[in-house]
């Protein structure tokens, strides 16, 4: 694994699928949390410091500042672990097309009770929206709950 006092510059967007049994996948992400502070899939019921994971729109992949892992550290992690992992993308944040301020727009913040849907499915399929993650093309309720109605503005005539 990487040292302390290596790091890569930057914001990255990391997208990994693993699978493998539900207790070896929570060693995966407690190994990996122990070595990079910003890793989102990692859950302890009594940490609720942070309760969304910053996501990126377009790579569905987490945004990672400075790590000090890399894509062999994660693949390592996963083989101590006795798991599988497909890594999709693990880059600069620039690779996701535009410029540092244009990707700031293109990430959202999701609930952390759906981390299981970004680590557990193919980026391709997996949809984000109003602070929910999802497989396939139907919206479930809690993100059709969230959506926030504007109404027309109603003019008054004063006398």
């Amino acid at each position: 694994m990487s040292t302390n006092f290596q790091s890569a510059p930057g914001r990255y967007h990391v997208q990994v699928k693993v699978h493998g049994s539900e207790e070896k996948i929570k060693l995966f992400h407690a190994i990996l949390k122990s070595i990079e502070t910003d890793w989102a899939f990692w859950q302890n019921p009594t940490y609720t410091h942070n309760s969304r994971i910053h996501v990126c729109k377009k790579c569905k992949g987490i945004v990672v500042c400075s790590p000090r892992i890399n894509a062999a550290d994660i693949k390592s992690a996963a083989a101590q672990a006795g798991i599988g992992v497909r890594i999709y993308n693990f880059a600069k944040e620039n690779k996701c097309g535009g410029s540092v301020q244009e990707n700031f727009n293109v990430t959202e913040f999701i609930d952390r009770k759906y981390a299981a849907v970004l680590y557990s499915h193919k980026p391709g399929r997996i949809q984000i929206a109003s602070g929910v993650a999802w497989v396939g093309d139907e919206v479930p309720q809690e993100a059709v709950s969230r959506r926030v109605i504007t109404m027309p503005p109603v003019t008054e005539v004063v006398q």
